[in-house]
């Protein structure tokens, strides 16, 4: 492999991985400030409504020595808690926090408990870090674990929640956790409770978070939970939400370190991954095994086996999935990867005709938006670029004219560049072959509205795009 066909190849691996792992990060921070309020079935909307008291008097509460004013003061704070960061800032200047981490010990009351560690979960919910760290200064880590244990099962969903929260608010939150031991007890539970028990939507959550966060724990941090996950994806993934954070939690141990990613590639599971790669199943769970699968096949290290990808039909599913509306953008991404990555380019470009890839992509690229007509047009350009001249015969025969002439209005130059050299490839390979073949691909664009597209791109100078557009007219015009 060249140095370019490297740099293109690990290029391509990232801008796929980043798109996966920026659409997860979304969505994981929306969960960390829905789950706290969500799980108290309380409507925002009615907060106000509750909380008549002002926050001296909810703190004269907390402190009391009477355990139903300490509830009823706990109950309160959590509801002002609710109401936004102002609010949160408030309470913690209070300095509240040590007191409601003692509210945690109380086994006398296990509804004191359960509003104690809402509290605390809805404060490391926010976007904050100092918040979380107040939470951490206040001892209250090894204690959230020991509930873990509880006999009570609302105070185990509770202490889940919140040791996910503070997990998921940075590495040093995450290690913090790790290192009071909740690894275990999470693990435990995963294999205790039935799969309907939403607990496991709760402990899968809470792991993923105990996996990810840049930089990535060591392989050594996560280890005992990489059996444990592979033996949940086969056996009780029926569940969208614990599939996919199982799979994120795949994804995370396998990126983290070589020694992470042997042991994933080791564990074999790519076939019930592969199951996940299904439109009847929702969009997040197939997105997540699908980066899953890339990163244990399209890695970015010397390793690299895009052969085996290909050889577990991994392309039929992607053409089942592109025309999923949420999965577009990543099934395209996936397909430009596995031709770049691939050492027989030749052989992938006609699994992805037989699959029926190319006729797909050509129809996004005609009718899809903008990000999806973009990333489509990349594939098909990228396709055009790594084939052989009989393929190349084929693809023209299949609309690819059409495609390069849309993806030459684009407003990313980047798109324009490689449509351009996809111009180029064809016109190129005809000349190559003889001139009656030279002559009719000429023929084609010169009768196609591109023509005049080129020409203009030509006179543009903006570098390589003008380039390559001045040697299409100059050699082919």
């Amino acid at each position: 492999m060249t140095a370019p066909d490297i740099v293109s190849r690990r290029r391509s691996y990232y801008q796929m991985t980043d798109y996966h792992k920026n659409s997860r990060l979304v969505s994981m921070t929306k969960r960390r400030k829905e789950l706290s309020v969500r799980d108290h079935g309380i409507e925002r909307s009615n907060i106000e409504k509750q909380v008549c008291y002002d926050l001296a008097s909810m703190a004269a509460k907390v402190n009391s020595n009477d355990r139903d004013q300490q509830l009823g003061g706990t109950v309160l704070i959590r509801k002002r808690l609710m109401l936004g960061r102002q609010q949160t800032a408030k309470v913690i200047q209070l300095g509240l926090v040590p007191r409601i981490v003692e509210f945690l010990s109380r086994e006398d009351s296990a509804e004191l408990q359960v509003e104690a560690v809402g509290c605390l979960s809805i404060i490391a919910s926010g976007i904050v870090y100092k918040w979380t760290k107040v939470v951490l200064e206040s001892r209250a880590v090894p204690v959230l674990v020991k509930l873990l244990l509880s006999p009570k099962d609302k105070v185990q969903e509770q202490a889940v929640h919140a040791l996910g929260n503070i997990a998921g608010d940075c590495a040093e939150s995450r290690d913090h956790v790790s290192a009071n031991g909740a690894l275990t007890p999470l693990l435990r539970l995963l294999l205790e409770k039935d799969a309907k028990d939403p607990i496991l939507r709760a402990v899968s959550w809470a792991l993923s978070n105990l996996c990810g966060g840049y930089p990535f724990p060591p392989f050594e941090q996560t280890k005992a939970a990489l059996p444990v996950i592979v033996d949940l994806i086969k056996t009780k993934g029926k569940d969208k939400d614990v599939l996919t954070d199982l799979c994120w939690s795949l994804f995370y141990i396998s990126e983290a370190t070589a020694e992470g990613h042997k042991a994933v590639l080791a564990a074999n599971v790519s076939q019930r991954l592969l199951e996940l790669l299904s439109p009847r199943l929702p969009a997040e769970v197939a997105n997540a095994a699908l980066c899953c699968v890339c990163k244990i096949y399209l890695t970015n290290d010397a390793t690299y086996q895009t052969e085996d990808f290909i050889n577990l039909d991994l392309l039929s599913k992607l053409a089942n999935l592109l025309p999923v509306k949420n999965m577009k953008e990543q099934v395209c991404h996936t397909i430009t990867t596995s031709i770049i990555t691939s050492r027989n380019k030749h052989a992938v470009i006609e699994d992805v005709i037989e699959a029926q890839l190319l006729q797909k992509l050509i129809k996004e690229v005609i009718d899809a938006p903008f990000r999806v007509k973009r990333v489509a047009g990349q594939a098909v350009a990228n396709a055009i670029l790594c084939s052989s001249p009989e393929q190349i015969r084929r693809f023209v025969d299949k609309d690819c004219l059409k495609a390069m002439d849309i993806i030459l209005e684009l407003s990313d130059l980047g798109s324009v560049q490689l449509a351009l050299q996809g111009i180029n490839k064809i016109l190129k390979a005809g000349l190559e072959e003889h001139v009656e073949v030279s002559s009719s691909y000429a023929a084609s664009f010169a009768e196609a509205p591109a023509l005049e597209k080129i020409r203009y791109l030509s006179s543009l100078h903006v570098g390589e795009v003008s380039d390559t557009a001045q040697q299409i007219v100059d050699m082919y015009m």
